[in-house]
């Protein structure tokens, strides 16, 4: 589960990403095109293309989580 507090950071990825992406490639999505360190402890959300599927990227020190809905 993830918990969000009142100082985390939750960044919003606003360009449709392929959603066959898994934490790989979301990751270096956000080291790339973001310029952010996804082991920052940071909450990334992506949206396919249809907009109907959304993925959170997040690393809480014991291993990356990827929640789909």
């Amino acid at each position: 589960m993830i918990h969000l507090t009142s100082h985390m950071r939750i960044f919003v990825v606003t360009t449709p990403v392929d959603m066959r992406r898994q934490i790989d490639g979301l990751s270096s999505f956000c080291r790339e095109v973001l310029g952010a360190d996804p082991f920052s402890g940071a909450v990334f959300a992506f949206t396919g293309r249809n907009r109907k599927i959304v993925r959170l990227l997040a690393y809480d020190d014991q291993g990356f989580w990827l929640c789909t809905n």
